[in-house]
């Protein structure tokens, strides 16, 4: 197994919860997406050099709270300016 992978399964075992499932992945744009994973590799670099998995689950929480919140249409609409002028 992959270093970042163990590195996760064991902090996912002491921490049980702390990563959920994807389905917030599907809110994202291309552009999104693109940031999400350029973070993501950065994190996994960080974590792997620390031996630490903090930098990868801090990623997937921040990221995990902004997929959620352009998931629902009024906040999707706030947060990329797109609410239309009275």
């Amino acid at each position: 197994m992959g270093e970042p992978a163990r590195l996760l399964r064991h902090r996912h075992h002491q921490e049980r919860g702390t990563v959920t499932g994807t389905s917030w992945l599907a809110a994202l744009d291309a552009g999104d997406l693109a940031d999400f994973a350029g973070e993501m590799r950065e994190a996994l670099n960080t974590s792997v050099a620390r031996r630490d998995a903090g930098p990868v689950e801090t990623c997937l929480r921040e990221w995990r709270v902004t997929g959620e919140a352009l998931s629902d249409p009024a906040a999707r609409a706030v947060l990329t300016g797109e609410v239309p002028r009275p």
